[in-house]
Parts: C-alpha cells; structure tokens; sequence
C-alpha cells in the first residue's frame, strides 16, 4: 500500500483488484451452493414421489361410495407480488367425498391421489375429475394394509407430479454446473 501525504494508506490497484476476485469467488461459490442444493432437493422430491407411487401400487382394492363431488374455487387477491393489484388468482380443486369399510369399520376421505389438494387454475381439469366420479357411484378404493386411512382412487406415479421438480432439478442443476466452472475459471 503507498501511503499519501497527509499519512493515509491508498489501496493500489493490484490489492483492489485482488479483493475484487475474492468477492467474486466468495459469491459465485455461494450461489453454485445454492444452485446444486436446490436441485438435490428437487430430485429428492422427485425420489420421495416415484417411491410414494411405486409404494401405492401394493395397495389393497376395495369398494367405496361417492359421498359428494364437487369443483372447489379459491380466489386469491395476491400476496404482494405482481397479482396484488387487485386482479384475483383462481385455483380450482376436484373435491370427492367418499367412503367404504374395512373390516366391519366405515371410513371416509378425501384423497384421490397421493398428493391430496391437486389444483388448477383451468376449471376444466377439476370438472373432468369431478365427472369421473359422480356421486352415488361406485368405485374402486385403495388403502394401505393395516391403515385404512391412508387411502386413494387412483394409484401409481402420475407423470404430471414428477414434471414440475424434474424440470427445476435440471434447471437448477445446469446453473449450478456453470457456476462451478466460473468458480474454477477464477480460481
């Protein structure tokens, strides 16, 4: 450091481009960090799915009742973001009751796949479910020996559930990848 005339220390431009470098490793480290957790976390998302699917289709059927079937809308207002100006947000959700028995034991739910409250922001998503399973009929209920409650309409491993987190995975993964590269780049 060179030292000026009234006895202050001046940064030359070798020590300031050095802290400079730094700075960048320090955060580009931190967000490759950041990049490759959050695409671990997606496919262990996607894991947690495909064994919560694979784990369904051991099952046991039984028959049920459509208690009640219905399309349930939620509007929303924003929460701060770019719809908070007054436009409202629509999600339109498949309810169906149903209900059977296991062992002289009456039970009720809800679920009609492994990940309940599935919505949409179309409405025609939700009134085809909702038409698949009209109430007062009959139809094919899957429990879990030795847990009735944990139940569905449908089993296996639907497609549409591992999309969202195998796109952000890979996503997420590539920027992670590059940002590696730049941190070894500068390093």
């Amino acid at each position: 450091m060179k030292s000026t005339q009234d006895g202050y220390a001046q940064a030359g431009p070798q020590s300031f481009k050095r802290g400079q470098v730094i700075f960048m490793r320090v955060l580009i480290a931190l967000m490759a960090f950041g990049f490759l957790g959050t695409a671990l976390f997606d496919a262990w998302s996607c894991c947690s799915l495909l064994a919560r699917g694979l784990e369904s289709r051991g099952r046991v059927p039984t028959t049920g009742r459509i208690e009640d079937s219905y399309v349930h809308e939620t509007v929303s207002y924003g929460n701060g973001g770019y719809r908070s100006r007054g436009a409202p947000s629509h999600v339109y959700t498949p309810v169906v009751k149903y209900s059977f028995e296991v062992a002289g034991s009456r039970h009720t739910s809800q679920n009609i796949y492994l990940k309940p409250g599935l919505g949409s922001s179309g409405r025609r998503f939700a009134s085809e479910k909702v038409r698949e399973y009209p109430k007062g009929s009959t139809v094919a209920v899957y429990y879990a020996p030795g847990n009735p409650r944990e139940c569905t309409l449908e089993v296996g491993v639907f497609r549409s559930y591992l999309m969202g987190p195998m796109i952000s995975m890979m996503v997420w993964g590539i920027f992670g990848v590059l940002s590696v590269k730049l941190f070894l780049w500068l390093w």
